[in-house]
């Protein structure tokens, strides 16, 4: 893209969002530099009321930073949690008040208005250590509005906002770049812009695919349109894969149910191997052998009565002779 063609979407960018966003907030200049530090840490993400409440908590809570930096990062997250991301919020205000203090031993770094602008934006990106993801809008912010420079600040979701207007590239998201940005925007324009952008940004983190946030991009540019990121599935479609698994589990139905009518068979079959069984184990039990003895003993008294009927008759005959 022309270096002209960058800078009249850059400037529509701002007519734009101004009039999407009539209420937005400047940001508050009058602080030392070090809140502007501290602050800027709580903002990156999230909205200016979240930050102000946020930033609000941690000075009314606390008596001094020198607490907070001992204070624990989930001990700080609890205390901030309003913000988007509370956790990595506590995690760079507690960094940048150790380094901070480990180089200075104090919290009052107001000097550094009065030093080199680029000396000074170097002490403030020694503060944050080894964590490069979050530099780069923190030391922006506190050029604007701590050490009075022409700088705007973006988070992560403003570049984002960027590749898909095809303002920049792929390679210049990558490393943070847009260029002609401070010749399209004036210095007198570039907190404004810059809080424009920034609501925007947190707004379109939150919500992606929004068909509003949609609208908005393709006024600004209208042929970003296969840009866009595209939504999950409608709710039609669930619908209907809703009602296609419900088919295939009648469908299946029957098939559970052939499944149940052989496992009820099946036990069955069991019963009767149990009841063949039985018998044989009967034959062996002593229940039969007692019925034989009473046979036996019953039929014993027939045989004796037989016996003295015929004795009875033998000697009557005897008598008889």
């Amino acid at each position: 893209m022309s270096a002209a063609n960058r800078a009249a979407l850059i400037k529509k960018i701002h007519r734009t969002l101004k009039a999407a966003y009539p209420k937005f907030q400047l940001p508050i200049k009058d602080r030392p530099l070090a809140e502007h530090i501290l602050y800027a840490c709580c903002f990156e993400n999230s909205t200016s009321d979240q930050a102000s409440e946020a930033f609000g908590k941690l000075q009314t809570l606390y008596i001094e930073w020198n607490e907070i930096r001992v204070s624990s990062t989930k001990e700080l997250a609890e205390v901030m949690d309003c913000l988007t991301d509370p956790a990595d919020a506590a995690h760079r205000i507690r960094r940048t008040l150790h380094n901070l203090y480990e180089s200075f031993y104090d919290y009052d770094i107001d000097f550094l208005t009065k030093e080199n602008l680029g000396k000074a934006q170097k002490t403030i990106k020694s503060f944050q250590g080894k964590a490069k993801k979050m530099l780069d809008f923190v030391v922006d912010y506190v050029t604007q509005n701590g050490l009075g420079g022409h700088c705007i600040p973006l988070n992560p979701e403003a570049y984002e906002i960027l590749l898909i207007l095809d303002i920049i590239t792929k390679n210049e998201r990558r490393f943070k770049k847009v260029p002609g940005l401070e010749r399209a925007i004036s210095k007198n324009k570039g907190a404004e812009f810059g809080a424009l952008m920034h609501a925007f940004s947190v707004d379109f983190a939150a919500n992606p695919y929004d068909a509003k946030l949609h609208e908005l991009l393709l006024k600004i540019n209208p042929k970003c349109k296969d840009n866009l990121p595209i939504g999950p599935v409608d709710e039609p479609e669930t619908y209907e894969s809703s009602e296609e698994n419900e088919s295939t589990k009648k469908s299946k139905d029957p098939a559970e149910k052939k499944v149940a009518t052989k496992a009820k068979s099946k036990p069955t079959t069991k019963k009767k191997s149990t009841t063949k069984k039985r018998p044989a184990a009967d034959k062996n039990t002593p229940t039969k052998p007692t019925k034989k003895k009473a046979t036996t003993k019953t039929r014993k008294p027939k045989t004796t009565a037989k016996k003295k009927t015929t004795a009875k008759k033998k000697t009557s005959k005897k008598k008889s002779k």
